[in-house]
């Protein structure tokens, strides 16, 4: 009989409990699906106060996730979208979203303002000037020896271009380098999301952030090719130019026209001396 009684007072006890829970789970679902609409159609502040009443009922990860991206979307609140997304990196033990939320962190963090450099009180006392230091001695020094004058002759040719073009082409081929590694990036997130939602719907709001930086990296990355083949091109053709300019004298190159076996009329020489 005793047992039973325990039992029956264990029961009347862990069912409210658990009636409790049920109803701040459901709760804090609602609330997060009431976010994820509002967010959807750009209401921030309607957003950030339904994801925080789910994440104060039910905290999650994927609630802290889905309020610092509504933070970072909403102009004006940088600062707590990186609270929001540090706490999101360190509630995801799943490690699901860490990588994004401290990448993106780091990223907002980078984008803030110096701080302005402190002004002195207008009564202050100015510094009182540092003793100029004793000249140094002066030293006669002897007569120079005769410098022997060289016959005079052509100047040696200078290839400023060509060592200019040589290093252009090579930023030009730094710029292209990143622009690989830049889409190589955007490809893994793709890939993510293509393995995730076969089917090309992302059902999840804290993916779309996901997206949106691909979309990012991609463009970066198309930017980035573009502009590192147009300074390469440029580097090569300054090179050519250097190339196949000659001096004052028959260095260089010469262009000129003749007949040739076959009916052609052009000639080049090249001659770098």
């Amino acid at each position: 009989m005793s047992r039973l009684l325990l039992a029956a007072l264990i029961l009347f006890v862990a069912l409210p409990a658990a009636a409790q829970e049920e109803a701040r789970d459901a709760d804090a679902q609602a609330s997060f699906d009431a976010g994820v609409s509002a967010l959807r159609a750009e209401r921030y502040e309607e957003a950030t106060e339904a994801f925080q009443r789910s994440y104060e009922a039910a905290p999650r990860a994927e609630t802290a996730c889905n309020l610092a991206l509504t933070f970072d979307r909403w102009a004006g609140h940088k600062e707590e979208a990186i609270d929001a997304y540090l706490r999101c990196a360190q509630d995801d033990e799943s490690g699901r979203y860490r990588d994004f939320a401290l990448d993106r962190a780091s990223t907002l963090r980078s984008q803030r303002r110096p701080a302005a450099a402190e002004e002195l009180p207008e009564d202050a006392d100015p510094a009182p000037p540092e003793p100029a230091p004793d000249p140094a001695p002066v030293v006669a020094e002897p007569d120079p020896a005769p410098v022997p004058v060289a016959p005079e002759g052509p100047p040696p040719r200078s290839h400023t271009l060509l060592v200019v073009g040589g290093i252009t082409a090579v930023v030009g081929l730094a710029l292209v380098i990143g622009g690989a590694v830049t889409a190589g990036n955007g490809r893994d997130r793709v890939a993510y999301l293509d393995e995730r939602y076969p089917n090309g719907i992302i059902t999840d709001p804290s993916d779309e952030a996901v997206l949106e930086r691909a979309d990012e990296l991609r463009t970066r990355a198309l930017v980035l090719y573009v502009s590192g083949g147009i300074v390469a091109a440029a580097g090569l053709t300054l090179a050519l130019i250097d190339l196949l300019s000659g001096g004052d004298d028959d260095r260089g190159a010469q262009v000129g026209l003749a007949p040739l076996p076959g009916g052609g009329l052009a000639s080049l020489r090249l001659d770098l001396r």
